[in-house]
């Protein structure tokens, strides 16, 4: 039986599990024992990635970002904003109640910016469970628990129908690209910014992307208008140094990468990017394919796509020009 999940931080926290389980705007998610469930869960949290968990339970995960995967059994979803995993949840504990809880997972630990603690639940409800005692609550790791995120993330592999190809071996363009926050001046409508110390700005490769004006983009690569977008985005930084170190790199905010185009991810690590010492390690035999990768603070992944989908699109939180049917490595 498929279901629909989408995960936020807007339901009853469990910090009022007490009252809240019996609470009628809670929801519940109806089960029979023995019977096989598939989850499709979606991240709509917008900021944060989510460790998600269903109390006595576990999963085997078999899709993400609408590619299939080989089948991987875990007790933990770990998932970023706009991602989505189909998974396969078996009702085989004891007739019951049980919570389903989601809650924040920040690779900058104690030193990152504030964020939001509370851990949002649901239940799953046995059809045959009787009386009424409240459910059980599952063991969610800490908020910073990097090694059980960067495990799900990595260990996932794709699942590749008889003749398909693996991944591109041939590549036409490399991109070597960062990205994080910064501060930039102000403009004349931040009435609130200070003029002093200037606002945030998010950036890769030093570039950030502003909103056209006039027309989309789409628009504007229709119908030939220049002005609207450029194609010069470059493809290093500007200047190399230390990116890990965080003397230098003073805010270390996990952003997700987002794209409108399928990449397979192939390989994904922790410090300064090393291209030769980690292009041995690639996966180009079976990687998962994804259209966001969750990047953490100090880490890096490299993906490649293959550029088939001609148009302009916000992609990697950048205009995208697509052009014939290239393969990038990013």
């Amino acid at each position: 039986m498929p279901l629909c999940l989408c995960l936020s931080m807007t339901t009853r926290a469990a910090s009022d599990s007490c009252a809240a389980w019996s609470h009628a705007d809670t929801y519940r998610l109806k089960v029979v024992a023995g019977k096989t469930y598939m989850l499709r869960i979606i991240n709509s949290a917008l900021n944060n990635q989510l460790f998600f968990k269903v109390a006595g339970h576990n999963f085997t995960v078999v899709a993400v970002d609408a590619s299939y995967t080989k089948p991987y059994k875990t007790d933990v979803v770990v998932i970023a904003p706009g991602q989505t995993v189909d998974a396969l949840m078996v009702a085989d504990a004891a007739p019951g109640r049980y919570y389903m809880a989601a809650r924040p997972y920040i690779s900058t630990g104690p030193q990152g910016p504030p964020f939001d603690s509370s851990t949002t639940t649901g239940i799953v409800n046995y059809r045959s469970a009787h009386g009424s005692s409240p459910p059980a609550m599952p063991t969610m790791p800490p908020f910073n628990d990097t090694a059980t995120a960067h495990r799900f993330f990595t260990e996932i592999t794709g699942l590749l129908k008889p003749g398909q190809p693996t991944v591109p071996l041939v590549v036409d363009e490399q991109m070597f690209v960062t990205f994080g926050l910064g501060l930039a001046p102000c403009e004349p409508g931040q009435v609130r910014c200070n003029t002093t110390a200037g606002s945030f700005a998010a950036s890769m490769n030093n570039v950030s992307f502003r909103f056209p004006t006039t027309m989309s983009l789409l628009d504007a690569q229709y119908k030939g208008v220049s002005g609207v977008y450029t194609a010069d985005f470059p493809d290093n930084p500007p200047v190399l140094f230390d990116f890990t170190n965080l003397t230098v790199n003073t805010d270390p905010s996990l952003q997700p990468l987002r794209s409108t185009v399928k990449g397979t991810k192939l390989k994904k690590g922790f410090g300064n990017f090393n291209a030769t010492a980690a292009a041995s390690s690639y996966n180009l035999v079976d990687p998962q394919v994804r259209n966001t990768v969750a990047v953490p603070a100090g880490g890096w992944a490299v993906i490649r796509f293959v550029a088939n989908n001609p148009g302009a699109s916000l992609s990697f939180r950048r205009p995208l020009h697509r052009r014939g049917s290239r393969t990038y490595t990013v």
